[in-house]
């Protein structure tokens, strides 16, 4: 004879320290000591009133189905636990009726379903202590974090946070600190650590330099980068703020990206880029690509494009323009204006202007708008492709990048040429 009992529930998590610090604060659990070889694969929870153990597995493979196995959590309060749940990172994903019960399947951070019911053993929740009566960390040693900064819009972080909460993430693993022991060091709680590297919740640069003072790294060459970009991530442009309440995240992240960029290389096909516009061209233009805007509200948004200063500097322009965007517009002044602005930026300090001859090779790759974006103390290139009805997306700078160099040595005309092809549309707009 022999006995069995379930001893463990396994689930599936890309990175063992975010699995652990989600499943602690959803449950209420506390991570056992695994033997050394397990640990780079395993993590063990305890749960308060169960035998049963969570075992978190590491994997790298893709969630592309349904789970066969998943949790149900019962509570005698289901909106405050799914709003509880969500703060840690959850999100909402669908609402069943059916079968006799009334319940919630939510996802956690990495799309594993679980779901929340009321009481179905009402005696056993009765034993657990109430969500709000779990202490917090003393004031006495606390960073004096502001877990009311949680992200709402869109329920997805800017571009900034996000990448704020990669470099956060990275100084911690670089000191070898664990999600547990990063937190006893701060004072704070596992779960604001997953949100913070996550871009879910907001650090000032003044929480940044504590946290990495804690971490032992504050001298090291990166910190005063990382504290600049929570000053960044915390005030974007103040003129974008008007403008993000009718943009989707997408659109609000190509342009915070934009604000920080030092230099922009602008590709033009069709269309003059965006960046080097005029407000007569822009103005003909815009019903036709943005059909149904607000043109006033939207040459307001791009002139402070073109005249935000990136940390205080001009930026530098480097652009490059099809002959196809050159054509006439329906009215010949417009054209004319736009080009003489192109030849002022091109006796500027600040721009270069080329032109791809109208007899150039054509590849589809180089046939729409597209930019590079470069930043200062980094190699690192982000890139924002330009579609019609979809808009600006951000895409791989490190790809647009060589298509960029293709088409600066194969196609475009060096400046002087550029300039004579620009000089001929003039006169024959004159």
């Amino acid at each position: 004879m022999h006995r069995s009992r379930v001893c463990h529930f396994v689930i599936d998590v890309p990175d063992l320290d975010q699995g652990t610090a989600f499943w602690s604060a959803a449950l209420g659990a506390t991570e056992e000591t695994l033997p050394a070889s397990s640990r780079p694969v395993y993590r063990s929870l305890r749960l308060p009133d169960s035998g049963i153990r969570i075992l978190l597995q590491k994997t790298g493979d893709e969630k592309t189905g349904k789970e066969r196995m998943h949790l149900d959590l019962e509570t005698d309060d289901v909106d405050a636990e799914i709003t509880r749940l969500e703060a840690l990172g959850a999100t909402r994903w669908d609402h069943q009726a059916e079968r006799g019960w009334d319940f919630w399947v939510l996802h956690d951070p990495w799309g594993n379903e679980f779901c929340v019911l009321p009481p179905m053993f009402p005696d056993l929740l009765a034993r657990r202590d109430p969500w709000d009566g779990i202490a917090e960390p003393g004031p006495e040693n606390a960073l004096p974090v502001h877990n009311d900064k949680v992200i709402e819009a869109d329920r997805q972080p800017g571009i900034l946070a996000r990448e704020l909460g990669s470099m956060l993430q990275t100084t911690r693993e670089v000191a070898g600190l664990s999600y547990d022991q990063a937190a006893a060091r701060l004072g704070c709680e596992p779960d604001w650590l997953v949100r913070v590297e996550t871009g879910f919740a907001a650090v000032g640069p003044d929480e940044v330099a504590l946290i990495l003072v804690e971490y032992g790294v504050r001298e090291a060459r990166a910190a005063d980068t990382i504290i600049d970009m929570a000053r960044r991530a915390a005030a974007p442009p103040p003129w974008l703020a008007p403008h993000t309440s009718r943009m989707s995240a997408a659109a609000r992240d190509v342009l915070l990206v934009e604000a920080e960029a030092t230099l922009a290389q602008v590709h033009g096909f069709l269309l003059i880029p965006y960046l080097v516009q005029t407000q007569g061209y822009f103005r003909e233009i815009a019903p036709g690509v943005l059909p149904g805007c607000d043109v006033d509200q939207e040459w307001d948004l791009l002139s402070r494009r073109q005249a935000h200063r990136p940390a205080g500097v001009t930026r530098l322009l480097d652009v490059i323009i099809d002959e196809s965007a050159l054509e006439r517009l329906k009215h010949p002044e417009i054209m004319a204006g736009q080009l003489r602005h192109l030849f002022a930026l091109a006796d500027s300090l600040h721009a270069t202007v080329r032109v791809i001859p109208s007899d150039a090779a054509f590849y589809e790759s180089r046939g729409h708008n597209f930019d590079v974006l470069s930043f200062a103390g980094t190699t690192d290139r982000i890139g924002v492709c330009y579609y019609p009805v979809l808009g600006a997306e951000l895409a791989s700078g490190s790809d647009l990048y060589d298509l960029w160099a293709r088409i600066e040595n194969t196609s475009a005309a060096d400046p002087a040429q550029s300039r004579a092809i620009l000089e001929r549309h003039l006169a024959a707009l004159s």
